[in-house]
């Protein structure tokens, strides 16, 4: 499934840093929210209510480590990409086989590319810039 997921983005999209892309249009930000699928609702609620309790203002006083902090925020921001990103066995993630499409951010991507690329190029099959903060995520 990866791979045929792969061979259909070779397809639509050409892979650059940005400093290798010299002309962008303005850049445009949207808020999308998106549930994760089962079984990684549940955990991730765990773990984000964990995180809050360890470093939020909820957690009374005493001092914690930057660096955990950064680790533990890192780990919520790529399991909201990917719960299959992250090395399940140092964060006892739930044991399933993962693919492209336990991520919602990948299905919600094809599906606004699709449109959006479709609908401006009279249905021609142009190149779109997609960037990601995680090389990972784009191999999914």
């Amino acid at each position: 499934a990866i791979e045929l997921l792969q061979q259909l983005l070779a397809t639509l999209s050409l892979r650059r840093l940005k400093t290798e892309v010299l002309h962008l249009p303005p850049k445009v930000e949207e808020y999308v929210g998106l549930p994760l699928p089962e079984p990684w609702q549940e955990d991730y609620h765990n773990r984000y209510h964990d995180f809050a309790a360890k470093f939020g203002v909820d957690r009374g006083g005493g001092s914690w480590d930057s660096s955990e902090f950064f680790q533990e925020l890192t780990m919520l921001r790529l399991y909201c990409d990917h719960p299959g990103l992250i090395d399940g066995r140092q964060y006892n993630i739930p044991k399933k086989e993962t693919t492209w499409r336990d991520s919602p951010k990948i299905l919600h991507l094809m599906t606004d590319l699709k449109r959006h690329l479709y609908s401006e190029q009279g249905g021609e099959v142009p190149k779109a810039v997609v960037f990601s903060q995680w090389t990972s995520f784009l191999q999914m």
